[in-house]
Parts: structure tokens; sequence; C-alpha cells
């Protein structure tokens, strides 16, 4: 019912009545860093690929490429699931929020073992010796979750390739496996980078791969958690692979347009927006 001009159900509930929209960040977790296969070369593991990276509109306070938000209904239950990151040489978990999955990273590849690195949400890199380089985007979303890793280098050489980022691929020959970069986001008000790949763990005359920004971790490093960054590979001569970093989701819509008793994660404002922030898996009421 409708009376001067304003919603009676409405009123001093905080918010409308009808379904509003989420803008939503969802980051997979990282994949594990590659172990080492074979001591006698002393070649580390390949960098994890970073979880994939998925994000709804933007508008001029975002920097990602504009999809449509989730529509939710006043009252509803919405299962999230926030992944962990994956151990060595195994893909991170996904991140799920309605109908919007993120792929975990792609796990890393012993060294020296012409081993192609691990698909995901980004890939990770390809082991020395010729090692492929993991393939990002796994499976396919528009836009892109993420990027591929970068090769290992051919010729019986010691370097392995870094993990894919949210924002570049991997690094790859002849550098000493660098991890891609993550991206960037303000969707809680503040610009944060996640989502960066692992590096390759150093060995005979190759030193750590860097990380990539946004929790990448550096060779021989784990991946930051809750970031969706990649595990770094294992140093040459035993080391095992780093675990990725542990996936993230935020949520944020207009506060006038939602219930005021919506739940979940960690809530906090932004200007009239309200922002979800989840660091494990749990449930948003809307």
């Amino acid at each position: 019912m409708t009376s001067f001009g304003y919603n009676i159900l409405g009123f001093g509930a905080g918010g409308g009545v009808g379904p509003y929209t989420v803008d939503y960040v969802v980051v997979a977790a990282g994949g594990g860093g590659g172990g080492t296969a074979n001591f006698a070369f002393a070649s580390g593991g390949s960098g994890g690929g970073a979880g994939g990276y998925r994000v709804s509109w933007n508008t001029g306070s975002y920097d990602e490429p504009s999809t449509t938000p989730i529509e939710v209904d006043p009252g509803g239950s919405y299962a999230i699931t926030v992944g962990n990151g994956g151990g060595q040489n195994t893909q991170g978990g996904q991140g799920i929020f309605s109908t919007i999955t993120s792929a975990g990273g792609g796990g890393g590849r012993a060294g020296h073992g012409n081993q192609t690195g691990g698909a995901g949400g980004s890939g990770a890199g390809g082991a020395a010796n010729g090692g492929g380089a993991g393939p990002g985007n796994n499976p396919s979303t528009t836009p892109s979750q993420g990027n591929n890793g970068g090769a290992g280098e051919g010729g019986g050489s010691h370097r392995c390739g870094g993990g894919g980022g949210a924002n570049t691929t991997g690094g790859g020959a002849p550098s000493a496996g660098p991890g891609g970069p993550g991206r960037s986001s303000t969707i809680d008000g503040s610009a944060t980078t996640r989502a960066g790949g692992g590096g390759q763990g150093g060995g005979g005359a190759s030193p750590n791969g860097t990380p990539g920004t946004g929790g990448g971790g550096a060779g021989n490093s784990p991946g930051q958690a809750n970031t969706g960054g990649g595990g770094g590979g294992g140093f040459g001569n035993g080391q095992p692979g780093k675990p990725g970093g542990s996936g993230i989701i935020l949520l944020r819509y207009e506060t006038g347009d939602a219930p005021a008793a919506t739940s979940g994660g960690s809530k906090t404002t932004d200007g009239t927006a309200t922002v979800h922030t989840f660091n494990s898996t749990g449930t948003f009421l809307s």
C-alpha cells in the first residue's frame, strides 16, 4: 500500500521491498606452486596460477569490465563459497556466489619435468625443459576470468614459468618465471589488487621468481590469504611447492534498496552503499 508519497511496507525497514541488484567481486583461490622432481638438476617448481577473478558492472570508481550484476530478493538466502588455496601441484578451490563461479588457479609443476602447467582461472607456469604454459580462463568466461601461465624454458634450462595473474600472463623464458600481476577494484571503497600469480622456485643458476602483485607468492613462498594469489614454486633440491592463497568474495549494493536486516560476512558501508566481505564460506541473507 502506498500513501503520502512513500511505500508503507518499506518505511522504517531501512530499504525497499522489491528485488534489488548486487555487484560482486568473486575471487577463487590460487593454485599451489610446483614441487621439485629431479634433485640432480636442482630445478625449482613452476608458479601456481591465480584464482579466477570475476566482477560485475563498473562505475567511475570501478576499473573492471562491465557485466550484469545479480538480482536478489529481500529475505533470500544465498550460499557463498570461498575456496581454499591449492597445495603443491594442486588447483585452488572455486569461489561461488549465486550464478557466478570463479575457477581455482592452476597447480604448478615439478621442476625440469617438461610438464604443461595446470589449467584454471589463471594457469600455472610450465616446468623447465620445455613445459608449456598452463591455460587460463578455464573454463571460459566472458569477460575472461584470468590468463595463461608462463612457459618453461627449453634446452635443459633450470627456468620454469610463473603463474598467470588476473591482469596478465605469467612470465616465461628467458626471465626467471615471475608471476603475472593481478587486478585492482574499489568495490569496498579502497583500491585493492588481488589474484596475482606465483613465481617460479629457484634452483641451479636461476633465482626465485618475483610474485605477481595482488597476493602472489614469490618463489618458495605461499600466496597471501584472501587474495587468490598463486603459490610460489618450491626451491630446487627438494623444497615443496608452496600453497596458494585462499579466495575472497565481496558484495555491494545501494543501502536504500535493501532491507536493514541483510547479513553475512563482514558488513560495512561506503558512502550510500553497503558492502559484505566474505573471507570464508558463509551465507548472504538479502
